[in-house]
This record gives C-alpha cells, sequence and structure tokens, in this order.
C-alpha cells in the first residue's frame, strides 16, 4: 500500500496530512503516479485542485478506513462466477496497485482480456488517451 494511503488510514494522521496539503505537493504526488514521472498538464491539476475540498478530503478518508486489508482482499472472492465480458486495462507504471493485480484480475474473471501499457501509471487514460477509444471499442462490441 502506498504511503499516501497508509497515513490515510491513520486517524488523526489523515486528518492532518489532507489540512496541509497543498496545490504543489499535490501536483507532485499526481507526478509521481505518472509512468515516466513527468509532470500532469496544469489544467488537470487546477480542475482536480478545485474541487478537493473539505468534504472530499473527509470522503476520502472514509473510503481509505472502510474495510481493513483481510476485509477488501475476501471481497472478490466471487468474481469467478461473472461470466460477462470483462476488460482489464492496466498501466504497469503504476506506483501504487502493481501490474500483478491486473494478472490476477484477467486470471479470475473468465472471459477478461488483459491490456497491460507500459507507458502509463495510475491513470493510464490521462497518459494513454488512446485507451479511451479502446474501451469504447470494447463496450460498443458488446
Amino acid at each position: 500500500m502506498a504511503l499516501v494511503a497508509r497515513l490515510w488510514r491513520r486517524r488523526w494522521i489523515g486528518e492532518a496530512v489532507n489540512a496541509t496539503s497543498t496545490r504543489a505537493g499535490f501536483a507532485l504526488g499526481m507526478r509521481q503516479a505518472r509512468a515516466d514521472r513527468g509532470p500532469m498538464p496544469s489544467e488537470f491539476i487546477d480542475m482536480i485542485w478545485e474541487t478537493y475540498d473539505r468534504g472530499t478530503r473527509r470522503a476520502i478518508l472514509k473510503l481509505y478506513r472502510s474495510a481493513d486489508e483481510a476485509t477488501l482482499g475476501t471481497a472478490g472472492s466471487r468474481q469467478s462466477e461473472l461470466t460477462c465480458p470483462a476488460l482489464v486495462v492496466w498501466g504497469t507504471g503504476d506506483p501504487y496497485l502493481p501490474a500483478r493485480f491486473a494478472r490476477d484480475y484477467a486470471r479470475v474473471l473468465p472471459n477478461a482480456e488483459l491490456v497491460e501499457l507500459e507507458d502509463a501509471g495510475h491513470w493510464p487514460w490521462l497518459e494513454r488517451p488512446d485507451v479511451v477509444d479502446r474501451v469504447a471499442a470494447f463496450l460498443d462490441a458488446r
């Protein structure tokens, strides 16, 4: 689990992290999630930062604290029963969620297609906008 996620899960510490967040720190964090560690477009950072208000920050803490790791680990225990087609798209440069998770999802889902993008990180649709067309084509075919 990434450092920020571990901090968000801890009472008082998560609140302190969120209360002291700055736009510059946020932009740095977003940069670290890219495969090439390059900056995200400033328009994107501005768009997210504008909505990163107190309510959003509280929601993030609630989400990260909503279940322990063991509970999350068993949440998908019945995935193999899903028979619908699935497209698993993953940036292999994601520092938060390693590509092994993508392979595990694709292996468990009976009708999954796996797309691993070596030049993408945590937000593959931002680093590789062509992936949006790939997802749309997958959905159109269904």
